[in-house]
């Protein structure tokens, strides 16, 4: 058997499906099965288990990749024991109907509901959703939400959260006063412009630190937000998270949407509480509120405000919040998510 993973970039890249991938990698290796990953990345050297669908950037780059894609897939011998993954309903149209129709399709969830069904997915779900064979979605309450899209077509779910890709800590952190994000620098979706005003409404002794990755164009967008804000910085890419997490007492989250939240499970991991806009389906499969966290009405500034005051004032309380984000963290862990995951692409194939 054959596994096939099909998303725009490569999993050298970071990002929440780029380890995604790797994980996948990860487990079928441990089977007597193959994985081949296929992506479009027009600058990268490509190993032998990836294949590259180079695309040249420009104004016609999405119809081109649409056409390289499909040309790319026909040469490839599909066989009916080989498994096609894909992350986004949108690639079901960059496949020929005659590959979807005879290989097993898992579409993975990427994004809450009603982002991932909207537009072209939407368009691609009803030309294309009757050959996806089983649907894999973050929680029980993302499950619910796509409902609809699975008695439609047919389709077996699965709930399969992230897993965790570092591993948890047995001790929890100490308080301060020191609040930290860790994401890409995207403010459609990261809603910075909402987490500075909250972090304006905090005593000047608190202080929040942002890391992650992005264009040039978001990154100096970031920095002019935050440049007559002085106890916000901006520390570029994460390269140690666990080392990075474990100097810091809360981990806040303002996103506009998400559809998981990759770092939300790796700074529980470290036992970081969380305070997070109430955004997406599996933020409840996270955070316990007020138990290892709180969950804030969208925009709702004051409230957050206050929950970071609550968290961080009381040494014994914010030991309970930390211990109890530690103890949360079980639900993700690698190896845990690793089995479930190899239930559904190993064993359910054979």
């Amino acid at each position: 058997m054959r596994v096939f993973s099909f998303h725009h970039y490569s999993s050298s890249n970071k990002g929440g499906i780029e380890f995604l991938v790797k994980h996948l990698k990860n487990v079928v290796s441990t089977s007597e099965s193959l994985f081949f990953e296929l992506y479009f990345d027009r600058f990268s050297s490509t190993p032998d288990d990836e294949i590259n669908i180079k695309a040249d950037r420009g104004k016609l780059t999405k119809l081109y990749e649409f056409f390289q894609s499909r040309t790319v897939f026909k040469r490839i011998d599909f066989c009916a024991d080989d498994t096609l993954i894909i992350f986004s309903p949108k690639y079901l149209l960059f496949v020929p109907s005659f590959i979807l129709k005879n290989v097993r399709v898992i579409l993975v969830q990427s994004n809450r509901y009603d982002i991932y069904v909207r537009k072209i997915n939407k368009l691609a779900l009803y030309l294309k959703g009757k050959y996806v064979n089983d649907l894999c979605v973050y929680s029980k309450n993302d499950l619910d939400s796509f409902s609809e899209l699975i008695s439609t077509n047919n389709i077996t779910p699965s709930v399969i959260p992230r897993g965790c890709r570092i591993s948890s800590s047995s001790e929890p952190v100490k308080i301060s006063k020191k609040i930290v994000t860790v994401a890409r620098i995207s403010e459609v979706q990261k809603n910075f412009v909402g987490m500075v005003e909250v972090i304006k409404l905090l005593p000047e002794e608190y202080t929040l630190d942002i890391y992650g990755g992005g264009s040039h164009e978001e990154i100096l967008k970031l920095n002019r937000l935050i440049e007559d804000v002085p106890n916000i910085t901006y520390k570029g890419v994460a390269e140690d998270v666990r080392s990075i997490l474990r100097n810091y007492s809360l981990f806040i989250m303002t996103s506009h949407f998400e559809g998981f939240g990759q770092t939300l499970i790796e700074a529980r991991s470290q036992g970081l509480p969380l305070i997070v806009y109430d955004t997406f389906d599996a933020l409840r499969t996270i955070i316990d509120n007020g138990y290892n966290g709180y969950i804030i009405p969208y925009g709702d500034q004051l409230q957050f405000s206050n929950k970071i005051v609550k968290i961080l004032s009381s040494d014994k309380g914010f030991n309970v919040f930390s211990m109890n984000a530690i103890q949360s963290s079980k639900a993700t862990d690698y190896a845990s998510v690793s089995e479930l995951w190899r239930k559904l692409i190993i064993k359910r194939q054979n």
